[in-house]
């Protein structure tokens, strides 16, 4: 698998058509602090994606890193129109490409979306089942997630908001 990386200044924006699962994300976690992720499907609400465990100060992750990086957070669905296309909150960019790429770990994670009664869980493909609500409690929903909720998320999670130097 080769990773085509581009620059971070490079390319502010990415319409809607062109994003793709295997592409690299980039997106400003705090001020002085980027977080790192991979487009993993194309779905109705937007796109499915995995935040990765790496945090830096500067918008650049290596071919390595990318390979070494483990899933910290997801799969989750990103409104990737109003992060990558219209840019209307937060600052998300893309950086690379991984081509060839077929995600993996997404047995077992499902969202969720419906009425009490009539919910159905689905999965990274949008392959549907018909749940109960005590099954469905277990599962997120399904709705895209901003920068905000992303944002959000990793604090309750205690991942990275500030990057500590070593001296």
């Amino acid at each position: 698998m080769t990773i085509k990386f581009t620059t971070w200044e490079k390319k502010p924006r990415t319409m809607l058509r062109y994003l793709k699962p295997g592409n690299i994300f980039c997106f400003v976690r705090r001020p002085g602090v980027y977080g790192f992720g991979r487009i993993m499907t194309d779905v109705t609400m937007g796109h499915m994606a995995e935040i990765f465990d790496y945090f830096s100060e500067t918008p650049v992750i290596t071919e390595q890193q990318v390979l070494d990086c483990k899933r910290a957070w997801g799969p989750l669905c990103l409104d990737s129109y109003s992060l990558f296309d219209r840019r209307s909150e937060g600052d998300w960019r893309i950086i690379g490409h991984q081509d060839g790429y077929e995600p993996t770990n997404y047995e077992g994670v499902y969202l969720v979306y419906g009425s009490k009664g009539l919910q159905r869980r689905i999965d990274i493909f949008e392959n549907e089942t018909r749940v109960d609500d005590a099954e469905a409690s277990r599962w997120p929903s399904y709705s895209p997630n901003g920068d905000y909720d992303v944002q959000e998320d990793l604090d309750v999670l205690g991942l990275p908001s500030t990057m500590v130097t070593k001296d």
